[in-house]
């Protein structure tokens, strides 16, 4: 409880307000009251008792505001870096930011740039969309979704190893991971309309829904996209 609601609590029980009704006032318990109260009447002040054992040397107020103004300057800072900065431990850190100060590590969301242009499209087409669900029409709304899967296989270069012998990482053992700008893939794709949802249809490289050639034309046709949906519903 804070200094200056135990003078808050004091003032108004010199002043004869019953106990209940000062709780009720200052969203505090009637026996919270009571404690207060009486606490007061034993020891004559308001101030807090003397605490035992070692005072704070780390998590004191000087350093909170040190550390609250570094992060309001910049709210990506490193806290290792600012307990490096501080010379203290970084667990003293983080119980500063956290426990003290309130603040927590979030990532960083990434998000698609949208452009004016685009944003009034997506509102042009949001909007329509709107029309056709309050017409009544939804059940004409084929929803779409699809992922192109490559015949190359994944590699990370952090986490994937090959254990081989010393002098040996050039050799015929060695396995190399090649890659080439347009490898053969196949896209798996699968419609939801407000009836049901169909089987997952899968089309090669040569017949991506969605997708243009080099030289403008869709690479399915229309009819091509309806008789695949047509066989899935």
């Amino acid at each position: 409880m804070s200094k200056a609601l135990r003078t808050t609590i004091i003032h108004l029980n010199e002043l004869g307000e019953k106990h209940i009704a000062i709780g009720k006032k200052l969203c505090v318990t009637r026996m919270t009251v009571h404690r207060t109260v009486k606490r007061y009447q034993e020891l004559g002040t308001v101030e807090d008792h003397p605490r035992s054992g070692r005072p704070r040397s780390v998590n004191t107020s000087r350093i909170r505001k040190m550390v609250k103004k570094k992060i309001l300057r910049d709210n990506k800072r490193s806290m290792r870096k600012m307990a490096s900065d501080l010379n203290i431990s970084p667990k003293s850190m983080r119980r500063i930011v956290k426990d003290e100060l309130g603040f927590y590590p979030y990532k960083i969301r990434r998000a698609h740039m949208l452009t004016e242009k685009m944003k009034v499209n997506r509102y042009e087409k949001a909007t329509k969309l709107l029309s056709i669900i309050q017409q009544g029409r939804a059940s004409n709304v084929l929803f779409t979704d699809e992922k192109i899967f490559t015949v190359n296989s994944t590699c990370n270069g952090q986490n994937s190893r090959q254990l081989l012998q010393c002098g040996h990482q050039r050799s015929e053992k060695a396995s190399v991971n090649s890659r080439s700008h347009f490898p053969s893939s196949v896209m798996v794709w699968a419609g939801i309309t407000a009836s049901g949802s169909g089987s997952l249809a899968s089309n090669t490289s040569d017949h991506r829904i969605g997708h243009f050639n080099r030289t403008g034309h869709p690479l399915m046709e229309p009819k091509q996209l309806l008789s695949s949906a047509g066989s899935s519903f």
